[in-house]
């Protein structure tokens, strides 16, 4: 599911719960199997390119930035059909830093919140 499929899938979205109060998750992994250094150089650009809603470069992106470009090109296409401009990192940490193991193989997270102003 390229950006031509994602895009389309988003604005579907959006028209669905049109109107409506509702929570739209996406579950995706960002920067796979890195040391923990690499993996936080990653998560920038990449949390960049969400922050700026590059959807090109997101459909770029590979395991070295995140799992699944198509879920966050569809997000953010719903997102900016419904007005979300707010974006909020709640919380990034990776796979090493949660099971207190070694820094040499990581998989890093977000929990990121988008709303209406």
């Amino acid at each position: 599911l390229g950006l031509e499929n994602s895009k389309p899938l988003g604005e579907k979205i959006e028209s669905i719960v049109e109107g409506k109060n509702y929570l739209i998750v996406a579950s995706v992994d960002f920067s796979h199997y890195l040391p923990v250094e690499k993996a936080d150089k990653m998560d920038e650009i990449t949390i960049e390119a969400i922050k700026n809603r590059d959807l090109t470069a997101i459909s770029h992106m590979g395991n070295d930035n995140l799992d699944s470009p198509p879920s966050i090109i569809t997000l953010l296409e719903a997102m900016n059909r419904a007005g979300a401009d707010s974006m909020t990192v709640l919380d990034h940490s990776n796979s090493a830093r949660i099971t207190g193991t070694g820094a040499g193989n990581t998989t890093s997270y977000f929990s990121i919140m988008f709303s209406t102003n």
